[in-house]
């Protein structure tokens, strides 16, 4: 940790555990990170269950105006729900996820795109063999470009948008 000419400065490794988010077990957490002139790059960081599920991160942030985020996650046999916590969305729906999630623009208000697969999985308690699906997302707008659930030989697609922000906000 020191200050320079762009003001403060840190690179180093953060760490922690028993890490969780309204309830939702995140695991632990090992993050190589450069703090510098109002950005912080992710080098590394690494979200690990005790059973083996991990999510990956890196990319940067720059908190000087107008600000910009660009983060790629890549998550491997991770719970579902605490993603979707992560992301603000309450959906009745468990399995364990391998997939991409990459995000870009402004921070208070993100697009990006998701590809992943997820199996076996249960919505609403009725179970499913798989889960595969592509989403792009706005700050106003989800989209599925593919979002299949299968369960033995039967198939069940689903594409379109739904807009999940109120018009008058």
């Amino acid at each position: 940790l020191s200050y320079g000419p762009g003001g403060l400065v840190f690179e180093g490794t953060l760490t922690g555990a028993g890490l969780n988010l309204e309830g939702s077990d995140l695991g632990t957490l090992v993050a190589r990170m450069v703090y510098r002139d109002d950005a912080l790059a992710i080098e590394d960081a690494v979200l690990r269950l005790p059973d083996g599920g991990e999510v990956r991160l890196s990319g940067s942030v720059a908190f000087r105006d107008p600000g910009s985020v660009a983060i790629e996650a890549r998550a491997e046999s991770y719970p579902l729900g605490p993603i979707l916590s992560v992301a603000g969305i309450r959906l009745p729906i468990e399995g364990r996820l391998k997939g991409v999630v990459l995000l870009s623009g402004r921070p208070g208000a993100p697009s990006g795109r998701a590809t992943f697969e997820a199996g076996p999985v249960s919505v609403a308690g009725v179970a499913f063999d798989d889960l595969e699906g592509d989403l792009l997302f706005t700050p106003d707008f989800l989209e599925t470009g593919r979002l299949v659930l299968s369960q033995g030989t039967g198939r069940l697609t689903i594409r379109g948008g739904i807009p999940y922000r109120d018009p008058g906000d």
